[in-house]
């Protein structure tokens, strides 16, 4: 007789499936079936679901606790004057060291895991606890929960703007093809997709190409303006801008540049800045020298064209 399939144990704690009814099933350890055999079908359910582990923080810390205490009384007893080491005991100092080290690394491969997110943990807590509650009590699974990390999270660079695109543009250009296959009870349920989809990233690159473009150019417009033109207020509003580009960079980019990128960023802004107020004083400065000079020698030529010229005229024209 084959068993019909459970449904996948996260899917089925959201749908509310009564798995006692495993018992009528499969058997529970009660009415004597294989203990491996409920092992084997627990697992095989949880292949289409991205894997959650038991953390078990304490039982790690104990097991490197005892095989140091191990180690510390093999050290006292070598060191004794009397003691009677014999070659026989090298080969268990070896294993204990052995061992040791691969507990630290174990543990320290097991905080570089990352945390599962609350609801996820909850769930597979409860699964557990309803797959093996013949077998282990129920506080056998109350510790934190672990996972793999996720690809989607390790290739995303968070800044503010693409954080922002992926928690409100529309589901079907918010979330990556890819992870879309992979998290469909995710995707239908509306929630937002760890990893950047293309659009997400276009979208991001466009108003980061917009907000540049109106950095340079809202200054110089205002700098220009013939009505409102001054030093004071041109230095005025260098120094606004270059402060407000330095301050937005730092809180869109905070993650991603590093204090020297957003330095050399900032002081290459304020250089353009420079560059541009500098050559429009030199332009304004010759445009005024020009007029000077034109308007001297146009009245110089009028005074010459009525015959020789008087005295009072070529005076003007010295002057002017």
């Amino acid at each position: 007789m084959s068993l019909p399939e459970l449904p996948t144990t996260i899917r089925g704690l959201e749908e509310g499936y009564d798995f006692n009814k495993r018992d009528a099933l499969y058997g529970s350890s009660k009415a004597g079936a294989p203990y491996f055999r409920q092992l084997y079908h627990r697992a095989d359910q949880f292949k289409g679901e991205k894997p959650i582990f038991p953390e078990f923080p304490s039982l790690h810390r104990l097991n490197i606790l005892y095989l140091q205490n191990e180690l510390a009384k093999m050290k006292a007893h070598f060191e004794k004057p009397d003691s009677d080491v014999q070659g026989d005991a090298l080969p268990k100092l070896t294993s204990t060291l052995r061992e040791y080290t691969q507990a630290i690394q174990d543990l320290e491969y097991i905080y570089k895991l990352n945390k599962a997110p609350a609801k996820e943990e909850k769930m597979t807590k409860g699964a557990f606890t309803a797959a093996f509650d013949k077998q282990i009590p129920n506080t056998g699974f109350n510790t934190p929960y672990v996972g793999f990390p996720d690809a989607f999270l390790a290739s995303r660079q968070e800044d503010v703007i693409r954080e922002f695109l992926r928690n409100n543009l529309h589901r079907n250009l918010a979330w990556p093809k890819d992870e879309r296959k992979q998290k469909q009870t995710e995707y239908f349920q509306r929630e937002p997709p760890d990893g950047y989809s293309s659009w997400v990233n276009l979208g991001a690159r466009l108003l980061v190409a917009f907000a540049a473009a109106a950095w340079l150019i809202v200054p110089i417009i205002i700098m220009t303006v013939p009505s409102a033109s001054s030093k004071t207020k041109d230095l005025i509003v260098l120094s606004v801008a270059t402060i407000l580009f330095g301050v937005a960079l730092s809180s869109t980019y905070k993650s991603t540049l590093k204090d020297q990128d957003i330095l050399a960023a900032t002081a290459a802004y304020a250089a353009v800045l420079v560059v541009f107020y500098g050559n429009l004083v030199n332009t304004s400065g010759q445009s005024t020298t020009a007029g000077q000079t034109g308007n001297g020698t146009l009245k110089a030529d009028m005074c010459a064209t009525d015959g020789d010229p008087a005295p009072d005229c070529w005076t003007q024209s010295a002057i002017g």
